[in-house]
């Protein structure tokens, strides 16, 4: 092991220990640390420049992406591949920042795809021969190592499958799918290139992550395979012996996927025919797609995508916008969600044409170079020394880009570090099939970032450290702010309200929360202060929550009820009609739209109102995330309002 890690350049090992922590942290926006990905930008950006530290006339043709050294003076040429252009897409993420309803998403999904594609960019360029097959064995080390933990995590379920699924450090089982699937295929590559022991563990890496797979159930990542399986065979240099890999990995999958389900404890003591059931019942739910209950809430979303997307068709409201404004495209009660299980129409419905252009612009090059790899595959030099790997690496590839299609998989920070990874190996190992075009640049500038990089690479660090940082440190302020409040200690809520607010000026859950805790203060007031004065300032921080975030109901739900409070009824009915329209499956919305009304002196608009809430009471109950005492109030309250305003005079 030690002469393994040793014979490996440091930037590779880096990598590989980044691979290897990036599924737990990274495996979900709702749980991982953010501040691994802006660090993660530090180090490919360290990778990117460390290749150009060795000198260029040392390196042979189509060695670290030039060319041959030429007389001095003269320019050189710099290769251009395809998947290069999967640049535009972070270029265009950035500058959605000057026009973003959701501020702090998008340094996020910014930062996050600069760091993918830096981390391509150094292993597609990395120099020296056999990189790409060490990183490519630790992938199939991190994809054994995922397998295991995920039979271990099916056999703790209190149920059997197709009942339990597994979902890994994801906790999602559809995209996590797709990881494994990936994994699986790089290891069947490596098996295609290995022998003996080698071989035997390749097969074996392959055979648990088969497994694996299928238990997480995922009728997307069933589809696909036979996709992937051509596209492998069609790229191997070898196909007899890929075919061989892959059937040994397939029928090892199996066996262990009929073991486990055999062996489970919570299967323990059915028969044959029970097992064989439930396999029924899965095979069932495989071919059963479009009158599925998944089909019919993916066609919702993609209608409320549409709207999205046609609300700013040219520039989009941003990246990483549409998990703020999904309520206000919501089209039924029965089916939301924050993510159009689309990542493509995501793309489109949050940067417009100019993110969709950029989409299309990296698969397009990404296609363009595959087409050539397995066109050129038995002629070009490059094409066979990449090998079964470089197969693997494009159908583990092609496995995520497929499944983005009906999945929200490039949401997931593991899952785009995944694929550029894989891009990276594919082109690293064949780059003459995937280069596109060639650039001749001076001599001198390939030497600039060697010499930049010092300087660079510390601003870098502190911004990372910076930008990661304050989103914790805010969110710590906020959570002690709302335990405070819960408590009833008013003034501890409200500097702690505040220092939350400065860490994360704009945020809206920051905004709202103290707007919470300021109109307490109309109830308990030590300062000995007029209650109009905690008003009105309550009412200026929800405003300007509101302007920062003109797509956010809460706020406008919040300074519409201060509003009517305060008698100013014409503006409040302004912000609680755009809370309705915003979310309009929100109980407490209609409720407070209908006092403004009655407030206003339009009963039969108001009248209007509660009876659409309360004949849809079950809708409106299974869309927002109010404990049943909450809800049970509001109703109630309607009910009663309702009765006075139909009663007699």
């Amino acid at each position: 092991m030690r002469s393994f890690w040793g014979g490996m350049s440091w930037p590779v090992r880096l990598i590989a220990a980044a691979l290897l922590v990036s599924p737990w942290p990274l495996g979900s926006w709702y749980t991982g640390p953010r501040t691994l990905v802006y660090l993660l930008v530090v180090f490919a950006a360290y990778l990117l420049v460390r290749p150009y530290a060795v000198s260029r006339s040392q390196l042979p043709a189509g060695d670290g992406g030039g060319t041959p050294a030429g007389p001095p003076g003269r320019c050189r040429g710099v290769d251009l591949y395809g998947p290069d252009l999967w640049v535009a897409l972070p270029l265009v993420m950035t500058l959605s920042r000057l026009w973003t309803v959701a501020p702090s998403r998008t340094y996020e999904q910014a930062l996050l795809w600069w760091a993918a594609f830096l981390l391509y960019v150094c292993i597609s360029r990395s120099p020296g021969e056999g990189a790409t097959g060490r990183l490519g064995w630790v992938l199939g080390g991190l994809g054994a190592a995922l397998g295991l933990y995920t039979l271990y995590e099916y056999w703790c379920l209190p149920a059997s499958f197709p009942a339990a699924r597994t979902s890994g450090p994801f906790t999602y089982p559809n995209s996590y799918a797709a990881y494994l699937l990936a994994l699986a295929w790089t290891s069947t590559g490596l098996a295609g290139d290995s022998r003996g022991a080698r071989y035997a563990l390749a097969v074996a890496s392959a055979s648990v992550l088969v497994a694996s797979f299928v238990y997480t159930g995922s009728r997307g990542g069933m589809l696909i395979v036979p996709l992937t399986v051509v596209l492998f065979l069609w790229l191997a240099p070898d196909r007899r012996r890929a075919a061989r890999s892959l059937a040994l990995s397939a029928l090892g999958g199996a066996a262990v996927f009929l073991v486990l389900l055999v062996l489970q404890p919570a299967a323990r003591g059915l028969s044959v025919s029970a097992h064989a059931r439930s396999l029924v019942v899965a095979g069932e739910r495989l071919v059963t797609v479009t009158g599925s209950t998944s089909w019919a809430g993916r066609l919702q979303f993609w209608r409320c995508g549409v709207g999205a997307f046609l609300a700013s068709p040219w520039l989009g409201l941003g990246a990483g916008s549409y998990q703020e404004v999904a309520t206000a495209f919501q089209i039924s009660p029965e089916f939301f969600a924050r993510y159009l299980h689309n990542d493509y129409l995501q793309f489109l419905s949050e940067l417009g044409m100019v993110g969709g252009g950029a989409v299309l612009a990296g698969l397009a090059g990404t296609a363009w170079a595959v087409y050539r790899l397995g066109t050129c595959r038995r002629v070009q030099e490059d094409a066979r020394r990449g090998g079964h790997l470089v197969a693997g690496a494009v159908a583990g590839a092609a496995a995520i880009v497929a499944h983005s299609a009906v999945d929200l998989d490039l949401q997931f920070p593991a899952v785009v570090l995944l694929l550029f990874t894989l891009l990276g190996v594919a082109v690293r190992g064949a780059p003459g099939a995937a280069v596109v075009c060639r650039i001749a640049v001076p001599p001198g500038w390939a030497r600039v970032p060697a010499r930049v990089g010092p300087v660079v690479l510390p601003l870098l660090l502190l911004a990372a450290v910076v930008v990661g940082v304050r989103p914790y440190a805010g969110l710590v302020a906020r959570q002690r702010a709302e335990s405070a409040l819960e408590d009833g200690r008013l003034v501890l809520a409200l500097q702690r309200a505040a220092i939350a607010r400065a860490v994360m000026p704009g945020h809206p859950r920051t905004a709202l929360l103290l707007g919470h805790v300021l109109r307490q203060m109309d109830l308990q007031d030590p300062a000995g202060r007029d209650r109009s004065y905690w008003r009105g300032r309550a009412l200026d921080a929800v405003l300007a929550g509101a302007r920062a975030n003109p797509y956010e109901p809460y706020l406008e739900d919040l300074a519409g009820s201060l509003l009517l409070e305060a008698g100013n009824v014409p503006a409040a009915l302004v912000h609680l009609e755009r809370a309705v329209t915003l979310f309009r499956w929100e109980p407490r919305f209609r409720l407070h739209l209908a006092l403004a009304y009655d407030a206003a002196g339009q009963k039969r608009r108001a009248i209007e109102e509660l009876a659409f809430l309360l004949s849809h009471r079950a809708d409106f109950s299974s869309t927002v995330s109010a404990s049943d005492a909450e809800l049970e109030a509001v109703f109630r309250e309607a009910a009663h309002l309702l009765a006075l305003l139909t009663g007699p005079p």
